[in-house]
């Protein structure tokens, strides 16, 4: 008899491939939308800095992800 888990279903792992696209498109879309507008002389950001707020948002996103998958909390390790 086999025994299903939550932790290996089918559902979870839907679930969290369906949250990695979400994150994927914010961390694209939401760079790429604030700095496409152009400054009051008509030029536009360039794909370099574009890139590096892409790559910021992406780092931001998966380290407050494993922050929240493992209960971390600033300062919670210290011992008073």
């Amino acid at each position: 008899m086999q025994v299903s888990h939550w932790s290996t279903s089918a559902a979870l792992c839907i679930c969290r491939a369906a949250q990695g696209a979400w994150h994927a498109l914010v961390c694209y879309f939401v760079p790429m939308y604030a700095m496409v507008t152009p400054d009051v002389n008509g030029v536009a950001d360039d794909f370099n800095e574009i890139g590096t707020a892409i790559y910021f948002a992406t780092i931001i996103v998966v380290n407050l992800k494993l922050c929240m998958r493992t209960r971390w909390v600033f300062g919670a390790d210290k011992h008073a």
